[in-house]
């Protein structure tokens, strides 16, 4: 019931521990926990009277940024239903903006409201540097092995309001 900068720091450290322990370094912890916030929009851009802002738009989520081994998809069904699923994404690249952008490679997020084109994608660029715009989401879908399945089953873009591909190249 409490919230603020004072109740998220122990959480954010004890993460950024966990995730440390994994083996990663101190930017790749900063940049797992940015990446699998939960998303709140509404508070993008809020500033305080002194002038410090908002840097994230989202809340701390700390079973996703733990996640690193496994592929992350959010689904918003036709109900309204949502649903969080853990696995491995077997297709290689998803089409945003009419191009193959590669999932474990380039891809770092994507999300976009159901029934929606468009999106908001966070791309690594040539610098290795992170960065979100916006983007619109061709039809289609992927393939997705659930953990604790045997087989790889297509999952509608459509259906996918959030996806966060693992860490490819972090031993377990």
């Amino acid at each position: 019931r409490i919230n603020g900068s004072s109740q998220a720091a122990p959480l954010v450290s004890f993460t950024a521990a966990l995730l440390y322990s994994e083996g990663l370094t101190i930017s790749q912890i900063k940049t797992r926990i940015l990446l699998t916030t939960e998303l709140d929009p509404v508070r993008l851009g809020n500033c305080l009277p002194g002038g410090g802002c908002v840097a994230s738009q989202g809340r701390l989520d700390t079973v996703k940024a733990l996640s690193i081994y496994q592929d992350i998809l959010v689904l918003q069904h036709a109900g309204g239903a949502r649903e969080l699923k853990f696995g491995h994404i077997e297709t290689a690249c998803v089409n945003l903006d009419g191009r193959c952008r590669g999932v474990h490679t380039v891809l770092k997020r994507l999300t976009h409201d159901r029934g929606s084109e468009h999106g908001l994608v966070w791309l690594q660029s040539r610098d290795n540097k992170i960065v979100p715009r916006p983007c619109s989401i061709d039809a289609g879908s992927i393939q997705f092995q659930e953990t604790g399945t045997v087989r790889a089953q297509p999952v509608s873009l459509s259906e996918v309001i959030d996806l966060v591909p693992s860490m490819r190249g972090v031993s377990p």
